[in-house]
């Protein structure tokens, strides 16, 4: 390392990657882990197999798949892997998460997920898409997190 004057790791990080941790912050605690069911059908959230930007529906649950295992962080990111969903009005989307971001749209209390920017809840809509609906005490709007462990992971 001296003949070729190799600088440390230390002075890497201090003096090229001095901006990573701005760019690149540390996540926030999971606070849900698992498939995404809804109460009322009983499918789960997925990404059909489809690759980010997309627009996202759900499906029978199996309960074993990458499509299916979310992430739900304090500051309300909600993602698969490193890809993030997000809603308009009409639809459901997985994009790819904001640089910089590790906040997100969603808020879950009562087994529901709100959309902060519109204060719309999910929900199932025909034809197994993803909608926001008024928030209301419905099964349909009721989700909950169910921890499976990947077929991979065993």
């Amino acid at each position: 390392k001296k003949d070729l004057q190799c600088k440390s790791f230390d002075w890497f990080m201090k003096n090229v990657a001095y901006d990573m941790l701005e760019k690149y912050p540390k996540l926030p605690k999971n606070i849900e882990v698992g498939s995404l069911v809804n109460e009322g059908d009983g499918s789960c959230l997925d990404t059909m197999g489809r690759q980010a930007p997309a627009i996202i529906g759900v499906s029978q649950c199996y309960g074993s798949g990458s499509g299916e295992l979310l992430r739900l962080n304090a500051k309300g990111q909600l993602g698969i892997g490193e890809r993030c969903i997000d809603s308009t009005l009409g639809t459901v989307k997985l994009i790819f998460c904001p640089e910089g971001s590790v906040s997100g749209p969603w808020s879950y209390k009562n087994k529901m997920l709100m959309h902060t920017k519109y204060k719309k809840c999910l929900t199932v809509g025909p034809k197994s898409t993803l909608t926001l609906a008024a928030c209301q005490d419905k099964p349909s709007l009721k989700w909950k997190f169910i921890f499976n462990k990947p077929h991979w992971a065993q």
